[in-house]
């Protein structure tokens, strides 16, 4: 395997890792607007209800997306095994 196509392997992987720890930071920002809302606590008022409905709905699109960044990253190491090997 050539360094430039070392490079390029190193390059989509931190490309991965970068938008993966954007996505973590992200669901950090949800999960904190969800606990200023009181998310466990009965609440009322049908606005705050909406919110958190759409936070939640929000986190667990964060979560697939992150889950699917997660398998490219996977599949990135092994083409790189597999180009190692030829």
């Amino acid at each position: 395997m050539t360094s430039a196509e070392v490079d390029i392997f190193e390059i989509r992987r931190q490309k991965v890792f970068t938008t993966i720890e954007s996505i973590g930071t992200q669901k950090s920002e949800i999960a904190a607007a969800l606990r200023g809302l009181g998310v466990g606590s009965v609440e009322d008022d049908e606005a705050v209800k909406y919110s958190i409905e759409q936070l939640m709905a929000a986190y667990d699109a964060i979560c697939s997306q992150e889950k699917l960044w997660m398998e490219l990253l996977k599949e990135i190491n092994e083409l790189e095994k597999k180009e190692e090997k030829q």
